[in-house]
C-alpha cells in the first residue's frame, strides 16, 4: 500500500489546481504533463525491471537446459566407455582362449555367456545361452581361459545345464601330469579332489592335473589344476589329493563348449 501514496498525492493535487487556478487547455495539458511525469518515470522504470526480471528467469531457463544437455552427453560418453572396456574384456578373453585352441587344433569351440546361476550352490550349475539348436551336447566339455571349468550336464533347444567341477556331482577322469598317475577329480564341500592316487605315487609341489581322456567324454590334456596338498593319511589305501583349480568360477562370464 505505501508504493500507491505518491500516485495518489499527484491526483489529489491536480484536482486542487484545476479547481483553483483557472487554466487554460494547453496549461492544463501542460500541468498534467508536468504533474505526471514523476509517475511515468515510476511506471517505465517499473516497466524495465519487469523485462529484466522476466530476461534473468529466461536466461536461467536456457542455462538449467544446457547443463542438461552437457549432462546427457557425459551419461552417453560413459556409457560408451563402458560398452567399450566390456568389449576389450570379451577380447582378453578370447586371446586367452587362443592358446587353448592353438594346442587343441582339431576342437570346435562353441562360446556361450552365463545366463544363470543355481540359487542354491553358486560353484555347483550354471546355465548358457547356448543348446541343442547350437549343437550343444551332454557330457560335452565346458573350459574357459583354456582350463576345464565342467561339463554340460543337461540341454534344451537354446539353453543348456553345466555341472561345474566343484559340484559335488562332479567327477572327471584326470591324472598327474609328469607322473602320468591316473585318478578321479570329484567336486566336495570342502573343495576340489583328486582321488585313487596309489600311496606310492611322489608328488610334485604344485603339480599340474589333466584330463587324461579316459571314457571318451572328454578331450585330454585340459588343465585342471595344480596339487596344492594332500588330504589322506599313510594308513590310506590311497592318496587323496586337494587341488587349486586353475579358473576362479566365481568370476566366469564367457565360457567355451567343446564340441
Amino acid at each position: 500500500m505505501k508504493k500507491d501514496k505518491p500516485t495518489y498525492l499527484y491526483i489529489i493535487a491536480l484536482i486542487i489546481i484545476l479547481a483553483v487556478v483557472p487554466v487554460t487547455r494547453k496549461n492544463i495539458g501542460r500541468a498534467i504533463l508536468y504533474i505526471t511525469k514523476p509517475l511515468s518515470r515510476s511506471i517505465s522504470g517499473s516497466a524495465q525491471r519487469s523485462h529484466g526480471f522476466f530476461a534473468g528467469l529466461s536466461a536461467i531457463a536456457n542455462l538449467k537446459q544446457e547443463n542438461n544437455d552437457l549432462a546427457q552427453k557425459l551419461k552417453n560418453i560413459q556409457v560408451d566407455k563402458t560398452k567399450l572396456e566390456e568389449l576389450q574384456h570379451e577380447n582378453e578373453i578370447l586371446k586367452n582362449q587362443l592358446g587353448f585352441m592353438e594346442e587343441h587344433k582339431d576342437t570346435a569351440l562353441l562360446p556361450a555367456r552365463i545366463i544363470g546361476r543355481e540359487p542354491f550352490g553358486a560353484l555347483d550349475k550354471i546355465i548358457i545361452d547356448k543348446g541343442e539348436e547350437d549343437g550343444v551336447k551332454i557330457k560335452s566339455a565346458v573350459v574357459a581361459n583354456g582350463s576345464l571349468v565342467g561339463k554340460v550336464t543337461e540341454t534344451s533347444a537354446n539353453q543348456s545345464k553345466i555341472t561345474l567341477i566343484t559340484s559335488k556331482d562332479s567327477i572327471v577322469q584326470a591324472m598327474l601330469q609328469n607322473s602320468r598317475t591316473l585318478g578321479i577329480i570329484k567336486g566336495s564341500l570342502e573343495g576340489v579332489k583328486l582321488e585313487n592316487i596309489p600311496q606310492d605315487t611322489a608328488v610334485g609341489d604344485k603339480e599340474a592335473i589333466v584330463t587324461s581322456g579316459l571314457g571318451g567324454e572328454i578331450s585330454p590334456g585340459i588343465l585342471i589344476g595344480w596339487v596344492k596338498g594332500v588330504s589322506s593319511t599313510k594308513s590310506e589305501i590311497y592318496k587323496v589329493l586337494d587341488v587349486d583349480i586353475a579358473e576362479d568360477l566365481n568370476k566366469l562370464e564367457l565360457v567355451f563348449v567343446v564340441k
